[in-house]
């Protein structure tokens, strides 16, 4: 009985040993795919019999590997290297083949690894954009070129455009060899167009009224404003159309400005100074005692002065510069001072014994 047991055992690890399929799955060859393969990046080909492949694994001798399909690597430098391929099917039978390949390239750019990877736009509104990019970490000089002749060094630049149209965009990104690549994309920028403003404040023409400290505004410019806004210098405003009234608490120089709006909302702005004043009886005497007439005050444009006795005059404008200076004979003397700008001056009149001084105002 054993021994019957025995041979019924031998008798089916003998079956089992003939029913084994040999490994026949066979790695044949493999070579470059020169239709797509330049010096440096070279694509590979290969011929498998006996088979077929469930997993592949390639070396390239470079330190790098990949686990597919279709291999292909990018090499960084020149020199030998071996690739190797290992197959294997579902079976577990495996084969494995190397090839040894040259890189040879005699342009260095062709080595860098420089590229870009990704960009593109985000839009804020109709004109404006930032424009975003993914390059190579070895990149040393990054440019945007706008299309509309503007440019920037930053790897994430925002731009507005200020004309419609469609502008070609491109980013140049360089190694440090100057090796570079380069990207473009088309913007096309279409933005609600709106008339240019031609309103322009010409003059703000003023006069006296009866009352010495109320002056009248007058607005000239190329076509009429829907509203204006003055501002008089002392702390008040107003608003209203091309004229106005303002009164004066006290007399002074004044800056008076007027912003003013048109139909269309385009706005322009003018502001002057003016002086306000009232007549007085006699001269602002500084030093001594007063031996000349000096009238009227505020002076226009002529300015008398009545003296018993020769000497000289000299004016000042309140920075002590001089500004006119003459003779001043027995009697009276009438000067034209109208070139002047309204404000306050210094006068200074001198005769043999004596100088005094003045301040008085031209309006």
């Amino acid at each position: 009985m054993e021994r019957n047991y025995f041979l019924l055992i031998l008798l089916f690890l003998t079956f089992s040993i003939k029913a084994q399929t040999p490994c026949q799955l066979s790695l044949d060859s493999i070579y470059l795919d020169n239709a797509y393969s330049n010096c440096n990046h070279l694509y590979f080909k290969y011929n498998v019999s006996g088979g077929n492949a469930s997993s592949y694994y390639w070396t390239y001798g470079d330190g790098n590997s990949c686990g597919c399909y279709k291999p292909k690597n990018f090499y960084t430098k020149n020199g030998n290297y071996q690739v190797c391929g290992k197959i294997q099917d579902a079976n577990g039978c495996k084969d494995s083949l190397c090839i040894t390949v040259n890189v040879n390239c005699t342009n260095p750019c062709d080595l860098s690894e420089i590229g870009i990877y990704s960009f593109d736009t985000v839009s804020y509104n109709c004109n404006e954009y930032e424009f975003v990019s993914f390059i190579s970490p070895n990149a040393k000089r990054i440019v945007w070129e706008f299309g509309d002749g503007d440019s920037s060094n930053s790897l994430y630049a925002l731009h507005t455009y200020h004309t419609n149209g469609k502008y070609t965009v491109r980013l140049i990104a360089q190694d440090s060899l100057s090796c570079g690549d380069t990207a473009i994309l088309e913007v096309n920028i279409d933005c609600e167009q709106k008339l240019p403003c031609n309103f322009n404040i010409n003059a703000i023409d003023t006069s006296s009224t009866s009352d010495c400290k109320q002056k009248s505004f007058v607005l000239k410019s190329n076509h009429q404003p829907k509203e204006v806004t003055w501002n008089f210098g002392d702390g008040l405003t107003l608003k209203s159309n091309g004229t106005v009234q303002h009164q004066f608490k006290d007399t002074g120089i004044y800056e008076i400005c007027a912003i003013a709006i048109d139909s269309f909302d385009c706005s322009d702005t003018l502001c002057i100074d003016i002086v306000v004043s009232c007549p007085k009886s006699s001269a602002i005497n500084l030093f001594g005692k007063t031996s000349f007439q000096i009238f009227p005050l505020p002076f226009h444009a002529i300015l008398q002065i009545g003296n018993a006795e020769n000497g000289s005059i000299c004016l000042y404008d309140q920075r002590f510069s001089k500004v006119f200076e003459s003779v001043c004979i027995n009697g009276l003397n009438e000067y034209n001072l109208s070139y002047l700008e309204s404000g306050f001056y210094y006068l200074a009149v001198q005769t043999n014994e004596t100088v005094e001084y003045f301040k008085i105002l031209k309006e």
